[in-house]
């Protein structure tokens, strides 16, 4: 990160957007695929390239190229939703597990627990 910035948060759908470029090396079909425009997830890839302070995706006019820092986010982004879609399924477990309506069903999902106490 640039020096004299505060680290801010980093939108979803513009790590989601980067994905699809990443996957289809072609900003034209993951545009496609995520059903928005081309200057739009431009736009977005730029802002991730911005706030990181580097390239991700070298491109021209007939390719575009991941770079090794592009590499390097598309896993953590994998790592990532892998992790969420983790925590939600043993949330969602131990609500469905508790009586309706009980306020400490958070404090009995095991993955929580453990990073609370680490």
């Amino acid at each position: 990160m640039p020096y004299g910035r505060e680290a801010r948060a980093v939108n979803w759908g513009d790590l989601t957007a980067f994905r699809a470029v990443v996957e289809e090396l072609s900003f034209t079909r993951a545009a496609a695929r995520l059903r928005i425009a081309q200057p739009a997830l431009s736009v977005r890839i730029r802002r991730l390239e911005r706030e990181l302070g580097t390239r991700l995706l070298e491109r021209t006019t007939r390719s575009t190229r991941v770079t090794p820092q592009g590499r390097a986010l598309a896993d953590w982004v994998d790592e990532t939703a892998r992790s969420w879609d983790q925590v939600r399924a043993e949330v969602s477990g131990v609500v469905a597990a508790r009586a309706p309506g009980h306020a400490d069903t958070i404090n009995n999902c095991p993955r929580i627990n453990a990073r609370r106490v680490s």
